[in-house]
């Protein structure tokens, strides 16, 4: 366990944001499924990306990584030949020496489940679940942290609907239906992933939606996804359907209330540069609104990444943000408060929730109810955190209300094993009036393993240390 200690002080310089994990995951997994190999580069190799390319492995993709990208071998869609082998045109091409993993199950199909290590990662375990099925091969799925608490029974509704076999540490044999209480770690599932309709309600992960838009190209015959109300963070499905494009697979979309996917689809290799990611650059945007000067190079402004809100939230508030070639400054400023409606951009509400403590008047944060759900319960972790350190946020069942004007003194602040938390109170920090130390601040390996050097490079005065 590290904790970090960050004191106050001005910030100035130019950073490049990390890979976008978002679109990370996507590509690793379409590489997966693609006939052929494709290298991904400007890859960040955080906890949750090491997840998905693991699993990727297990399940037959050859991981080849390299310094900053990642060649991968495709499946072919899973496909098998007469032995249970990964289908490919070079079968020793994953035992190559190099640092490649061919995954530990690829040698023999010999009916043992194949079990698949998540982490903390929602995505990993989410986008695999119905690919799982795709594959044909029985699979457990593990995790830790809160990820075994973190809901899936919009899948097991679906498991039920369709006769798939399924048993999660709640609902030991699989009889006891969709809508029990409790962890859904270990989860074992087996079958085949059916072709048809599937109905999913719109105010959960959309992550359901893009694991499901994964596997059913994969499947014999023709599917319809449809969407019960309004689809919550429906730009991250953008991202999906986008991915699948680039791959070669086709989906057709009713907006955001179908799609219609054409089984026996053939994903195809291709290579593709992973542009940066507005969740992490958001952090490094708020550190220069509150406390001097920053410049975040290595973001696309026309990209459909949902966490691009924040410079329209943070422009709102009166944040000076302007473009730069490649990237975004963002300079010190005199900030209001604003009511933000955060359904379609969740994970930026903690950095949101910083600007808003040090804005003058009130920061409402609306329709944030699906934050208590995550690495951990954000809505009581930022109120809670904040609070530690001077903030006022008072936290309401969907909601966090801000007050703004309040010096914050600094102190201890737990950082709730929850990378978002720790980027939030670490920025906080550098505007307060007395040092902010953070518990639990490896956290950030989760998703930007070099945060604390990046807000060091702008000239913050943030160090880590073991607590052995």
């Amino acid at each position: 366990m590290r904790e970090a200690r960050i004191s106050p002080g001005s910030v100035s310089g130019t950073v490049a944001a990390p890979a976008s994990k978002s679109l990370s995951h996507r590509a690793i997994i379409a590489a997966s499924l693609a006939h052929g190999s494709s290298l991904i580069e400007d890859l960040t190799y955080s906890a949750d990306i090491e997840a998905t390319l693991s699993a990727l492995a297990a399940f037959g993709a050859g991981i080849e990584r390299r310094d900053g990208s990642v060649l991968v071998t495709g499946t072919d869609g899973f496909a098998l030949d007469s032995r249970g082998l990964g289908r490919t045109e070079d079968p020793g091409k994953s035992a190559r020496d190099g640092d490649r993993d061919g995954g530990p199950n690829r040698a023999e199909n010999d009916g043992s489940p194949l079990v698949i290590d998540c982490g903390e990662s929602g995505s990993t375990l989410r986008f695999l679940i119905p690919l799982a099925l795709a594959s044909g091969r029985r699979t457990v799925f593990t995790g830790k942290g809160k990820l075994p608490e973190r809901p899936l029974d919009p899948y097991f509704r679906l498991f039920e609907e369709k006769g798939i076999a399924y048993r999660s540490a709640a609902s030991r044999s699989g009889s006891a239906g969709p809508g029990h209480l409790g962890p859904s770690l270990p989860l074992e599932i087996s079958g085949s992933i059916p072709s048809g309709s599937y109905r999913l309600p719109g105010d959960v992960s959309s992550q359901f939606v893009s694991g499901l838009l994964f596997a059913l190209p994969l499947a014999a015959g023709n599917s319809v996804i449809e969407i019960e109300g309004e689809l919550e963070s429906r730009s991250y499905v953008d991202l999906t359907i986008s991915t699948l494009e680039d791959f070669g697979v086709a989906v057709e979309r009713e907006g955001y209330l179908s799609f219609r996917v054409r089984g026996g689809q053939r994903y195809l290799g291709r290579n593709v540069r992973i542009e940066g990611d507005y969740s992490q650059a958001s952090a490094l945007l708020a550190a220069g609104l509150i406390a001097g000067e920053a410049t975040v190079t290595g973001l696309e402004a026309g990209s459909v990444q949902p966490d691009r809100a924040f410079l329209d939230i943070a422009r709102a508030m009166g944040g000076r943000i302007e473009s730069v070639p490649g990237g975004f400054r963002a300079r010190k400023s005199a900030l209001s408060g604003i009511e933000v409606d955060v359904s379609q951009c969740p994970d930026i509400v903690p950095m949101i929730a910083v600007l808003g403590a040090f804005a003058s008047g009130t920061t409402r944060i609306t329709n944030a109810k699906r934050l208590r759900l995550k690495e951990s319960d954000r809505l009581r972790a930022v109120a809670s955190s904040l609070g530690s350190i001077g903030a006022v946020v008072r936290e309401l069942e969907d909601s966090l209300v801000v007050s703004g004007g309040h010096p914050l003194s600094g102190g201890r602040a737990a950082g709730w094993n929850d990378h978002r938390i720790v980027m939030a109170l670490a920025v906080a920090a550098l505007a307060a009036s007395g040092p902010v130390t953070v518990s639990g601040s490896e956290a950030v390996e989760k998703s930007y393993p070099e945060f604390f050097r990046d807000l060091s490079k702008l000239g913050a005065d943030a160090h880590e240390r073991n607590l052995g």
